[in-house]
């Protein structure tokens, strides 16, 4: 249960927990009350999970392994953070964005800092809704254009899914 629950997301709830374990529990002759119980062991008792604190009134657990992994994510990204091979011309740039004329003056602005700024490691952030996945592809694009070849990198499978259905990546 926890393997699949790490597969969709880097943390997790006491609640997202048990609805894992009970539905792999389902057919194995485990109670709704061992399965209470074993979360509840799990989570107090393992060596394997660790708390993240609470969040919007709700604590949040990950485990070793996620929590080493976003580690060695953040250490690499710091370790490119002078990079500047990434960048495309101004030419490729502009004939992409003169394609997508459709983008709003902050999505154009996104695309500029994902394509000409200074860092291996870019970062756009944004409420749902508001045109990041467009501003990636619009990216993609120009990096193609400069003869890059672009991959993707998520948290989770269901994220990088969206990465490659929303914009190419």
């Amino acid at each position: 249960a926890l393997t699949k629950l790490t597969d969709r997301s880097s943390h997790f709830t006491k609640r997202d927990l048990t609805r894992a374990a009970a539905e792999e529990a389902q057919g194995r002759g485990l109670s709704a009350a061992s399965v209470v119980t074993g979360v509840k062991e799990e989570l107090t008792q393992s060596s394997e999970i660790i708390s993240l604190g609470n969040h919007r009134g709700e604590a949040r657990y990950t485990t070793k392994e996620i929590l080493e992994l976003e580690k060695q994510v953040v250490e690499g990204a710091l370790s490119r953070r002078n990079e500047t091979g990434h960048r495309v011309s101004d030419a490729n740039l502009s004939q992409v964005l003169e394609k997508h004329s459709y983008l709003s003056d902050e999505q154009k602005e996104a695309t500029k800092h994902l394509t000409q700024g200074t860092g291996g490691v870019r970062i756009v952030s944004g409420l749902a809704g508001t045109g990041k996945s467009s501003a990636r592809a619009a990216a993609r694009e120009a990096w193609e254009a400069q003869g890059y070849q672009v991959v993707g990198a998520a948290p989770s499978g269901k994220a990088a899914n969206e990465l490659e259905t929303s914009s190419g990546i």
